[in-house]
């Protein structure tokens, strides 16, 4: 899911709580911790907080592309391997360093 940024003008900018409820991953807004999470398909409602009862809507899905296609169009993309080069599939936030992805 693609979820937009904005409301009322003001970009917001999430982070994960550590929590997952039906296998997704519950968010929080960084500037105020109003908490968020997808309770319908029209969006990612505000389930607590002060922003409780705000609704950003999805924004389109990007279409699904192969790889091949991706570096394609963004030839300079960085992909993780992992110790034996093989795609990684599920990095960890160690993977994603600068010294790894060189």
């Amino acid at each position: 899911m693609v979820y937009g940024r904005e409301i009322d003008g003001e970009t917001v900018t999430f982070g994960t709580t550590g929590y997952t409820f039906n296998n997704v991953f519950v968010l929080y807004d960084r500037k105020t911790d109003a908490i968020w999470y997808p309770l319908d398909d029209g969006g990612l409602d505000a389930i607590g907080g002060n922003r409780h009862g705000d609704k950003i809507p999805f924004i389109e899905k990007p279409p699904v592309e192969t790889l091949g296609e991706w570096l394609g169009k963004h030839p300079d993309s960085q992909v993780l391997l992992d110790d034996a080069g093989n795609l990684e599939t599920n990095p960890t936030p160690e993977d994603t360093n600068d010294e790894k992805t060189s």
